[in-house]
């Protein structure tokens, strides 16, 4: 039963980190590091957010700083 919960919460953080990263690939490149910084400064953004964040950074300039 704990697996299976652990398996489930899983399952919708990563359906919400894919659900944001989508989200930040539709907006302009510069919104999307602007938004990005302002999940990062936020300690009370959801941790797949934050994750969505570095992937997104990661696949589109390879590293996470970009330039503005």
């Amino acid at each position: 039963m704990k697996n299976d919960l652990k398996a489930r919460v899983e399952q919708t953080e990563k359906k919400s980190m894919d659900d944001y990263i989508q989200r930040l690939k539709d907006v302009d490149s510069s919104d999307a590091t602007i938004m990005i910084a302002s999940l990062l400064l936020n300690t009370d953004s959801p941790e797949p957010h934050k994750e969505a964040g570095a992937i997104f950074m990661m696949e589109k300039y390879g590293t996470l700083y970009a330039k503005k």
